[in-house]
């Protein structure tokens, strides 16, 4: 069983506090949606549990081993996929040869067999969904949707069993968040997946745990006892509207 502890994490830069201490327990499998407004912290929150931030106070634990600050750690047991991933245009790789450099980067070259690199690599694009005429497209030249795809496809060569993906819905267009919504559900069965999200609804029924954030954890839980008016007020205020008892978060600017 997957499990992301944080216990007694703070965070802060130039003497702003990002993170309010924060405690903190995700197991999986399942889907967590962190979700809250612009300059909550959601990000933040997500490089600390990667190793990539070292909070100023706390430890973060991954599978029982503390990986506070320490990305090699993380990694062991996590993938991380940023929000927007970069991709210069200049940047020669295919889909193929980017999801396999990471098979030999975590295998080791020339230790891994070549046959075995196409095998991990052929299962990860097949299990996202990418479509084969894509996989020797430059990265350049894939839709957002697409180029997530890829991004998702690589932390799964080395079989982690939490994925952490920051706004994984935002660079997709209308008619494939749907499509992508399924794929994250599906990888949630066995794994703890965890997203940041600035819309909540396009993954709810998938959802196990939403952890409602706003500089430090206000809310941790089932989505039926977060995603309470009372909770979200408090949260985004005036952003909060009730439509034929149905709540809906309008502040676009909310990831």
């Amino acid at each position: 069983m997957p499990i992301v502890e944080l216990r007694g994490v703070e965070h802060a830069v130039n003497g702003e506090i990002i993170i309010r201490e924060t405690h903190l327990r995700l197991e999986g499998p399942g889907l967590v949606q962190v979700i809250g407004p612009n300059g909550a912290g959601k990000t933040t929150l997500l490089r600390i549990i990667a190793g990539l931030i070292q909070p100023r106070k706390g430890r973060v634990i991954v599978d029982g081993e503390d990986v506070t600050g320490n990305p090699a750690r993380a990694g062991r047991h996590l993938g991380y996929v940023p929000q927007r991933p970069p991709v210069s245009r200049f940047n020669p790789m295919t889909v193929w040869e980017f999801v396999s450099s990471r098979a030999l980067f975590q295998y080791g070259w020339p230790r891994i067999r070549c046959a075995r690199v196409g095998d991990l690599v052929r299962r990860a694009l097949e299990r996202v969904g990418m479509p084969v005429e894509a996989w020797w497209k430059r990265l350049q030249e894939l839709s957002g949707g697409q180029l997530m795809r890829a991004f998702i496809a690589r932390t799964l060569v080395h079989g982690p069993g939490i994925l952490l993906l920051d706004e994984p819905l935002s660079p997709v267009d209308p008619a494939g968040k749907v499509g992508l919504a399924r794929l994250l559900a599906g990888l949630a069965e066995k794994r703890l997946v965890v997203v940041t999200s600035h819309d909540p609804m396009l993954l709810l029924d998938y959802t196990k745990t939403v952890v409602l954030a706003n500089r430090g954890v206000v809310a941790a839980g089932p989505p039926r006892e977060v995603l309470r008016k009372d909770l979200l007020v408090r949260v985004y205020g005036g952003a909060v509207l009730e439509v034929e008892r149905h709540l809906h978060i309008s502040d676009s600017h909310a990831g």
